[in-house]
This record gives C-alpha cells, sequence and structure tokens, in this order.
C-alpha cells in the first residue's frame, strides 16, 4: 500500500520596515537640527554655534554640503561668514571638510552675521553634515533668521554720553552720565523689541532694579527730557 506524500507549504512572511531617524546608528549627534533666532536691524554682528559630537567609537572625517542659503545670498543679501573649530572661512562656503573628531570630541559650525544690510526680513542657511567615506550617514544643520525693525527706535550718535553698568548684571544696574538730568525715563525690551518695564522718577545714582527678570539679552531705551533717545544692550545673567 502506498502512503501518498502530504504537500506542505511554507509560507514565509517577510516584515520590512525603517528606523526613525533619531534611533538610526548614524555615528554622531547634532546638538540641535534647526537654531532659529530674532535680531533686530541695529545688530552689528551675530554669533550662532550648531555642535557635532563624534560617537562612532573611533576617528571620523566630517564634511558639510550647502543646501539652502536665503541669507547671504538673494533675496536678503545680508553679510556673513561660517567658522568650524579649525579655521573660520571669509564667506558662506558651498561645501567643506569639518575635519576628523576623536570619539566623543565636538567640533562646530558657527555662523557669523556682519550686517543685515539695513534690510528686515527672513531668510535660511542649511548644511547637510555627514561622514566623509560615509556619505549616507549624515544629517542637517539649519540657522533660520528673522530680523526686524528696532522697536520703532533709531540709533543715535549725539546723545549725551550715558553708559549702563555693570553689563552683564544680575540683581540691578546703574547708569552713568546722567547727573543733573530731571526727566529721566528708562525702557526695557526684550531681545525681540516686547516692553518688559519703563521706569520713570529716578534719581541718582539711577539703580535700575532687574532681578526678577529672567537671564538672557535685552534692549535698554534711555530717554531724558528733549534729549535724543539711546539705545543699548543688557546682559542679564
Amino acid at each position: 500500500m502506498t502512503v501518498p506524500k502530504a504537500n506542505v507549504c511554507v509560507f514565509l512572511l517577510v516584515f520590512s520596515f525603517f528606523l526613525p531617524k533619531d534611533v538610526i546608528s548614524q555615528g554622531f549627534d547634532i546638538s540641535v537640527d534647526t537654531l532659529e533666532r530674532i535680531y533686530l536691524l541695529s545688530d552689528s554682528y551675530t554669533s550662532d554655534t550648531v555642535f557635532i559630537t563624534n560617537t562612532s567609537g573611533s576617528s571620523v572625517e566630517y564634511s558639510y554640503r550647502l543646501l539652502v542659503n536665503t541669507m547671504t545670498n538673494t533675496p536678503n543679501n545680508w553679510l556673513g561668514y561660517i567658522c568650524t573649530h579649525r579655521f573660520c572661512l571669509p564667506s558662506i562656503p558651498d561645501s567643506g571638510i569639518l575635519g576628523i573628531l576623536d570619539n566623543s570630541e565636538k567640533g562646530y559650525l558657527n555662523l557669523h552675521m556682519n550686517s543685515f544690510n539695513n534690510k528686515t526680513g527672513e531668510g535660511v542657511i542649511s548644511y547637510e553634515v555627514y561622514e566623509t567615506l560615509t556619505p549616507l550617514n549624515l544629517d542637517t544643520v539649519t540657522f533660520s533668521y528673522k530680523v526686524k525693525e528696532t522697536v520703532g527706535l533709531k540709533s543715535i550718535n549725539n546723545f549725551h554720553q550715558v553708559n549702563i553698568f555693570p553689563n552683564p548684571a544680575n540683581d540691578y544696574f546703574s547708569i552713568s552720565g546722567m547727573e543733573g538730568f530731571q526727566n529721566s525715563k528708562i525702557t526695557i525690551y526684550s531681545i525681540n523689541g516686547k516692553l518688559i518695564d519703563v521706569v520713570k522718577g529716578f534719581s541718582y545714582p539711577y539703580l535700575i532694579p532687574i532681578e526678577g527678570l529672567s537671564k538672557g539679552i535685552y534692549w535698554i531705551r534711555i530717554e531724558e527730557g528733549n534729549h535724543e533717545t539711546q539705545f543699548t544692550k543688557l546682559i542679564k545673567y
């Protein structure tokens, strides 16, 4: 008697999936993917840094290439340049070598803006950072700027010589050069132009309390009667 053979069908089910970006082991970490800043036209100099940390376990050379530039190119034509942890370049390069980083060592891309060319607007500079020998191991660094008017104030060169100190300050700052003034007013703005406080009727030694302010950079508007306005920065730590 012949026993019939059983037909056995084997089904192989294959699952394929993609790891999200933050799970892929690319061999380096970016401190922030998109660095957003708001600046005022009166800012004569800016400096912003994104760090790249080697997490590969060995020494690796990293490079970068430009993806987008609407800051120093059309439409804004602002003036700026890039520095790395190795050296500074005179402009915004299309590509370059970041350099060799040992394991756990940090490098960086640093964007400096020299002038906003008296032009408000929004701009982006975006770079792709990658392992030189393994171009598929990559990530993106983006600098995004918004430039606004100087809260309705103009820069003044002929104002009575007034200074604020200490600067940076923590609990208070004082003002020199206002001795004898009778109608003084101090206005404090956030770095993006929001009104924070107005101080009137103070007298020598002109101590202005700021212990209630958060750490950061503020604009100080100093007025005296019919004198023109002086506008200066204060750093609160």
